[in-house]
């Protein structure tokens, strides 16, 4: 039996954006919205360039952030 320590799980386009939105409810939270999507990226585990494949802009992700909190 192998390890899985270290061993990510491929989650579905519908669970990683998820996790986009949940995390960037939490950073713009603490940070405010003049956070850099690179910081959230590195906090969420994944790279800037996925981030930007859900969402093209970071302007989209706060709208999407705003959206979901009010």
């Amino acid at each position: 039996m192998e390890a899985e320590i270290g061993k990510r799980r491929r989650l579905t386009p519908e669970q990683r954006e998820r996790q986009i939105v949940d995390g960037a409810i939490r950073f713009f939270a603490e940070v405010g919205f003049e956070g850099q999507t690179r910081e959230l990226a590195k906090r969420l585990g994944i790279t800037q360039p996925l981030l930007y494949r859900y969402f093209p802009s970071k302007e989209s992700l706060v709208e999407r952030v705003y959206h979901e909190v009010y």
